[in-house]
């Protein structure tokens, strides 16, 4: 599709966020008198400005004398407790619910959201977007869900006569068909989210959920199950699952080998889509990675009891304790589960929410890469929900994600 979709989201932009958005300062022109200006810190990957330049449009028309001033940025992690105590710091963050939230938490810099996110708007909440919840209290609102996915170029899979595998033979029977017709196979610059999307196949629920409980006295990172992942990344590597020199790619040179045809399929998150369909012209399918073989599976893995969909609901956005306007901020993450945001989101190819939002109101301009590339996943979380994208929740020690890329490079090199 698509450079269609990249002009008018382009153009929304321009329109919408204006200079702020754009990379320029804010209006200093503005002053309290006119009405009250939030400054709201987003991250520009995680949530992009075409959504929330949509957001800010639909939320000022709504909320007239409030103005919400996006700020990109992306330092929003370890730095951000100092930053939200200066007299510079933001009305309201987003930020990650699992590695950064409880810090900020505990160090008292968040107000409460829970008169927000009662008990009846989380009765209609995704299941794991309330991993979010500190100690039963909600400090960050979720704003999306993405899930760890497979997309490939349809338009030469069709050509060739190739179909969506949907066994772990037929992928590997896939693969040895693309290679010889002078081809990479998967390409990603996201090594490390491949091992949990296996490691969903060889583990058992338990053995996952205990990747992410309070108990530290031992590490999870352990066991037949953890160690079978492995075993089956290393047999998908010897059977050519994966490009050439797949341990060497970047985000950016993935995501070229992709859209210039060289490789036919990339692992990437979800919500990349959007950026992929404006820069291609051939049509993008998704393929959901298939159970892992007897070999490798656990009894009672989470591909057979929660979902073969591996995704997260981390990204959330907080109030400052230190805002002048706690009221306007509660508008503007009530604003977030209205039902015109939760639509929008999946506009944009993000993962609402809220359940039950209906793909009957697709916008035109994306519809037809939603149902080629985005419907069947959204619709199996909807089924089934998702086994948890672990490394974001892990609390046994740092740099999860260094490690499962480190390994991965050492069995893929």
């Amino acid at each position: 599709m698509k450079k269609k979709i990249a002009s008018i989201l382009v153009c929304a932009l321009c329109v919408l966020l204006g200079v702020t958005a754009c990379g320029g300062g804010s209006d200093n022109s503005f002053t309290k008198d006119d009405g009250v200006e939030l400054t709201i810190w987003i991250q520009s990957s995680n949530q992009p400005e075409y959504f929330m330049g949509w957001f800010k449009n639909a939320f000022e028309t709504q909320n007239p004398g409030i103005t919400l001033n996006f700020v990109a940025g992306n330092s929003l992690g370890a730095s951000l407790a100092t930053s939200l105590k200066s007299p510079d710091g933001p009305d309201m963050t987003a930020t990650w619910g699992g590695s950064v939230l409880p810090t900020l938490v505990d160090s008292n810099l968040l107000l409460s959201l829970d008169d927000v996110i009662d008990e009846e708007l989380e009765s209609r909440m995704v299941n794991q977007a309330l991993l979010n919840k500190i100690d039963g209290s909600s400090y960050g609102a979720p704003i999306f869900g993405f899930a760890s996915v497979i997309y490939y170029n349809k338009t030469v899979f069709d050509a060739n006569g190739w179909e969506e595998p949907q066994t772990y033979e037929e992928f590997a029977d896939l693969c040895a068909k693309i290679k010889a017709a002078d081809y990479e196979t998967i390409v990603t610059g996201y090594s490390y989210h491949i091992p949990q999307t296996l490691h969903a196949r060889t583990m058992t629920e338990a053995e996952l959920e205990h990747l992410i409980a309070d108990d530290l006295t031992s590490s999870p990172l352990t066991g037949e199950g953890w160690e079978n992942g492995w075993s089956m990344l290393a047999d998908m590597y010897s059977k050519g699952f994966f490009a050439e020199n797949i341990s060497g790619y970047t985000t950016t040179t993935a995501r070229s080998a992709f859209e210039n045809q060289n490789a036919l399929m990339i692992w990437t998150p979800s919500i990349d889509l959007i950026t992929l369909s404006a820069n291609t012209t051939f049509e993008i399918g998704t393929i959901v990675f298939p159970d892992a073989p007897a070999a490798y599976k656990a009894e009672n893995s989470a591909y057979d009891t929660v979902s073969p969909i591996t995704g997260v609901y981390t990204d959330v956005m907080c109030i400052n304790a230190n805002t002048e306007y706690p009221e306007e901020c509660k508008k503007v993450i009530e604003f977030m589960y209205s039902d015109a945001a939760q639509q929008e989101l999946l506009n944009c190819f993000m993962f609402p929410v809220l359940t039950g939002v209906s793909t009957d109101h697709i916008a035109d301009e994306v519809k037809s890469a939603f149902d080629s590339a985005m419907k069947e996943v959204y619709d199996l979380i909807g089924e089934k929900g998702m086994s948890l994208y672990y490394m974001t929740y892990y609390k046994y020690e740092s740099g999860l994600d260094s490690q499962l890329e480190q390994r991965f490079k050492e069995i893929c090199k």
